[in-house]
């Protein structure tokens, strides 16, 4: 990643935990994560902690989930933020679903509120890893091609 900035910044880290379940359709993930970005300048405030919570109940056709995020120190020094998102998911054939996804920043403090939203497939594959490719894209237009729409792929296992 290139944050286009003389702060050296290069990688973001995600350290996250949490807790999560299930109760029959209902479920709940808490959870706590720390973004860390190496070589990034004390001043410039990049690093930062959140909590989050997530709820969600799974219809048959469909699971819907939403959630809340808090930090009180957001990225560059933007103040206390929430993000409030949500999630449908649409179940296909064998291992394969679909989702759609919508959030919004709620900022304190320097840039405006922003609202982002994502639409892609996940497959699970042999119950061992899920492989995600997904399109993302947002109302931000002040942060140049930092904030431009885009396509990722992802390989991801929790256990």
């Amino acid at each position: 990643m290139n944050f286009n900035d003389a702060n050296n910044a290069t990688t973001e880290v995600d350290l996250y935990g949490g807790y999560g379940g299930k109760i029959e359709n209902f479920s709940y993930d808490l959870g706590f994560t720390y973004y860390w970005y190496p070589g990034a300048s004390s001043a410039a405030q990049y690093d930062l902690w959140e909590v989050y919570g997530k709820a969600g109940y799974d219809l048959g056709v469909a699971a819907v989930m939403a959630g809340v995020a808090y930090t009180p120190d957001n990225f560059g020094g933007t103040g206390d933020a929430f993000y409030l998102n949500t999630v449908v998911t649409i179940p296909g054939v064998d291992k394969l679903s679909v989702s759609l996804g919508a959030g919004h920043w709620m900022l304190t403090q320097g840039f405006k509120s922003q609202t982002d939203w994502n639409i892609g497939a996940t497959m699970k594959v042999y119950d061992w890893f899920d492989i995600d490719a997904r399109y993302y894209d947002s109302d931000v237009s002040f942060l140049g091609n930092l904030a431009d729409d885009r396509f990722v792929a992802k390989i991801s296992r929790a256990f």
